[in-house]
């Protein structure tokens, strides 16, 4: 004897009601629009900087990003703003190079890209030719 094949998949209601979350916001949506909004403004509002310090003490550089003044972060490295062992061993540091981004978000990615690429070469050609920043702002524009 056959059992009845077909399953029981519920039952979808097509009625004029059915349709009506499409269109009214939830209490979280305001809150997620409003989130939205502040990256999508962010992008246009908030200056944001990866900036690459080098140190004649301990030949070393230091990769980081900011949405401060460059030229302020240095001041804060050298002054011990920080609580950073490795920048407070450092000292005097010096503004190698910085790049400015678009966006928090997209200074963000370029950071940990520089970093993994653990190349004094890199960070030399770098600043020496501007066209491998603007391929890095390229690849990793967000907005």
């Amino acid at each position: 004897m056959k059992k009845n094949s077909k399953q029981n998949i519920g039952t979808v209601n097509h009625g004029a009601d059915s349709y009506r979350h499409w269109f009214e916001p939830s209490p979280d949506s305001y809150r997620e629009g409003a989130k939205a909004t502040a990256r999508w403004l962010s992008c246009f509002m908030t200056p944001s900087y990866v900036y690459i310090l080098y140190s004649t003490r301990i030949d070393k550089f230091y990769i980081g990003f900011t949405t401060e003044v460059p030229s302020l972060r240095l001041a804060r490295h050298n002054e011990d703003y920080y609580d950073n062992k490795f920048t407070a061993k450092g000292k005097p540091w010096t503004m190698h190079h910085f790049i400015a981004c678009e966006s928090e978000a997209q200074a963000r990615k370029i950071e940990p890209h520089i970093k993994a690429m653990k190349s004094r070469k890199y960070l030399n050609d770098l600043k020496a030719y501007p066209a491998i920043e603007e391929k890095l702002k390229a690849k990793y524009r967000d907005c």
